[in-house]
Parts: structure tokens; C-alpha cells; sequence
């Protein structure tokens, strides 16, 4: 893990940041459950590594290193990940979101889908070929890894639900 200096959001708020993996790697935003942080790891960050990736998280507002964001809704993060995509110099990223960070992935998709090149939202883990598995022992972050090697062989289109349901978001 790096930890990463904090970002300066759009509305002054400061933004806590954290990167596992391979920092050249593909980016792919990963936006933790309720509760959560930033400092909730891969179980196995060689794995991350290995898959060339490039695991970004960040405190969402009023957790770890990021100031609180009174009257926020879940559509309010779209500002904060585009503030750490432009400090970090990233045109493109992946987004992937576990539990109750799956609706602010979907928000993330679908306002910033120029460069969104694909999501995921849920609680559901990968197997090795590919289908969805909920083990009894399901971790967040697991999910990313292993919806992160897929999202990065072939983004998934954001589903027009997701785009339309966000106005009262």
C-alpha cells in the first residue's frame, strides 16, 4: 500500500487516498462499503500486482482522511473521484464498488462515462471462470481483485437504469 497525499476536492474538502497494487498498472477506483475506508486492503496485494493493476480508494466524505460533506448524496462522490483522477493524471479508469459503495461506483459510471471505461457494482465474487460466486465469507475487497481482472478485460456498458436513477441520487 501507498498512501497517497490528500486531494483537494472541487468544493475545498480534502479527499483521503490509497493505492495497492502495481502503480503502473491499470487504474480501476475501488469505493468501499458502509462503513469503510480507504485502508481496507486486498486480502493478497501481490495478486493485485500481478493482474496489473492499479487499485485506488478513497475515504468517502466523513471517513479516515476526508472531511465531511454535510447534506451529501450519493451522487456527490462523482466530483471527488474526478478531483483524484485529475490529480493523479487519469484520462481513463475502471470503477468498481462493493456494498454500499456499488450505488457511487454506478453514480461514477454513469457521470463521468467518457472516462468510466467500465463499472461494477455488488457484492458478488468472481470465480476463475469468470461467473459469480457469494462464498459465505465474502470480503469487499476480494471483490475488487477479482471484478477488477474482468472489468479490465472487458468493460461492462453502464445499464440505463443506472444513468436515469440518479437525478434524486
Amino acid at each position: 500500500m501507498s498512501s497517497l497525499p490528500p486531494v483537494t476536492g472541487p468544493d475545498g474538502r480534502q479527499l483521503g487516498i490509497a493505492e495497492y497494487g502495481d502503480p503502473t498498472g491499470q487504474p480501476v477506483f475501488f469505493l468501499h462499503g458502509t462503513p469503510g475506508s480507504r485502508l481496507r486492503r486486498p486480502p493478497n496485494e501481490d495478486d493485485v500486482r500481478a493482474a496489473g493493476i492499479r487499485l485506488l480508494m478513497y475515504d468517502r466524505p466523513g471517513y479516515g482522511q476526508s472531511d465531511r460533506h454535510p447534506g451529501r448524496r450519493i451522487v456527490d462522490c462523482v466530483p471527488d473521484v474526478e478531483a483524484i483522477a485529475d490529480t493523479l493524471g487519469l484520462e481513463q479508469f475502471h470503477v468498481v464498488g462493493g456494498s454500499g459503495g456499488g450505488p457511487h461506483a454506478l453514480a461514477v459510471a454513469a457521470r463521468l462515462e467518457e472516462r468510466a471505461a467500465g463499472a461494477r457494482a455488488g457484492r458478488k465474487h468472481l470465480g476463475e471462470d469468470g461467473r459469480p460466486q457469494t462464498p459465505p465469507t465474502a470480503d469487499a475487497q476480494e471483490t475488487a481483485v477479482c471484478t477488477a481482472r474482468t472489468v479490465t478485460g472487458k468493460p461492462e456498458p453502464i445499464p440505463r437504469a443506472a444513468k436515469d436513477g440518479l437525478d434524486g441520487a
